[in-house]
Order: C-alpha cells, then structure tokens, then sequence
C-alpha cells in the first residue's frame, strides 16, 4: 500500500512539473508527449539536446535548455555532460503508471553520454523509425566475465505476420588495429550464434515483451556494423555505411 501511495503521489508531483513547462495552449497533448520523451530518452540512454527533435519534431516543445534544466532540478532528467541528458530513475514508476513498459528498459545508466554515446544514438534514432520497430535493448554476454557486449539489440516485430526479427547493432569508428577489431566481433557473434546464452537471454526478453515462449530451434539474430568499413562477413552481417529508413 505504501508503495502505491508514494506512487501516486509521484504520479501527481509529474503532473504538476510538466504542466508547468507546456505551452498553455497544448498543454494536455505536450503534458502526454513528455512522458513518451522521458520513455524514448530511457531507450537511448543519451541524448544530446540537439536530438530530441530528431527523435519527434514535438519533442522541441518542451526541450528547450531552460525547460531541460528545470526537469532536471526537479530529478526526472539527468545532465550528464554538458547537453547531453538521460532519463532518472525517478521516472520510472510514472513512466510504468501510464502505461508504458519499464521492463525492457535499461535498468541502471552509467556513462557520462560521451562522443561515442552520442554517435551511437544518432544511429539508433534513425532505427527507432524503420519499419516494424519495436525496441533498443542492451544485453551483455557471459556469466563469469563478459565477452560480448553489443552497442544494441534492435526488434523489430511485424504483429500482423506474427513475426520478429533480432538484430545486434555494431557502430563503429575508426580505431588502432580496426581491422582485427572487426575480425574479432565476427567470431564472437559466431560463438554467440550457438551459445545456449543466447537463447537464454531471449527467453527472458521476450518474456518482457509480451511475446510467446521462442521456439530455440528457429530464434536467429543477424548483425548490423555501421561505420565506414565494408568486409564479406556472409549471410547473418550487413555492413552499413550510415542508417537508412527502410
């Protein structure tokens, strides 16, 4: 009981701090999309102020720096670095109140949403408006000491056909000894393919997505590796220059 009074009484003080950065005219409308940018924000883990409007032109409504800083102060928005912000923990409870899944979020974000992080949101923005997409998910690989750790997991899933499709997402720049680095991803996306790992972890997932128990004979992942680099890694890799919507 206590933890659905404190609830509610978040849920309340979320009401009150977003109507309070709303153009008045809008305010029911922008009050809902600022859950959706505290949602989408959570998903990319960082975002640079000049993205938000990348993610949804309404977005700009209420991100300016002066209403950033203010969900800031009031803790549902952490600066990690200068302009670059991420969603609090804070969220959470008010992000699940209104009906959005929490689950497959990023449960706890460390970084500091440097260059790189940046980079990778920039692509990961442009995957949130392909065809069918359903989540960015972030799952690591090893039980006593990870040996592979995606930049994403991106889902994709066709509710019609009741098909999804699984794909791990590399974003990469240029860096001492790229080439081995690449070689070296290949074999462990090809270690990973026959990893009961693998299908461990997305059985958990795909338990928090709502989807039916995977069948492990026909779950299978592809790889995008973006950046400037271009191999034949065969059937399962796609090289990608940038993203493009599909």
């Amino acid at each position: 009981m206590q933890n659905q009074f404190e609830h509610s009484e978040l849920l309340k003080e979320a009401e009150v701090d977003f109507s309070s950065i709303q153009q008045k005219s809008l305010t029911n409308k922008t009050i809902k999309a600022t859950y959706h940018m505290l949602y989408d924000t959570r998903m990319l883990k960082y975002v640079h102020k000049d993205q938000f409007t990348k993610i949804r032109t309404t977005y700009g409504r209420f991100t300016s720096h002066k209403s950033l800083s203010y969900l800031c102060d009031k803790g549902w928005l952490e600066e990690r670095t200068e302009n670059v912000y991420s969603t609090a923990d804070k969220t959470l409870p008010v992000l699940q109140a209104k009906g959005h899944n929490i689950d497959i979020l990023p449960r706890t974000i460390t970084g500091k949403g440097l260059i790189n992080e940046i980079q990778n949101t920039e692509s990961f923005i442009k995957l949130m408006k392909i065809q069918y997409f359903k989540a960015l998910l972030y799952p690591a690989f090893g039980v006593q000491k990870v040996w592979l750790r995606p930049d994403a997991l991106l889902v994709r899933e066709d509710e019609k056909n009741r098909r999804y499709k699984l794909t791990f997402l590399e974003i990469e720049a240029q860096k001492p000894d790229w080439q081995n680095h690449i070689e070296g991803k290949k074999e462990k996306y090809i270690r990973l393919a026959r990893d009961i790992e693998f299908y461990n972890m997305w059985l958990i997932l795909a338990t928090k997505l709502g989807f039916p128990q995977p069948d492990i004979s026909r779950v299978k992942f592809s790889v995008y590796i973006i950046g400037n680099i271009s191999k034949n890694f065969g059937k399962g890799f796609t090289f990608l220059k940038e993203v493009t919507i599909e």
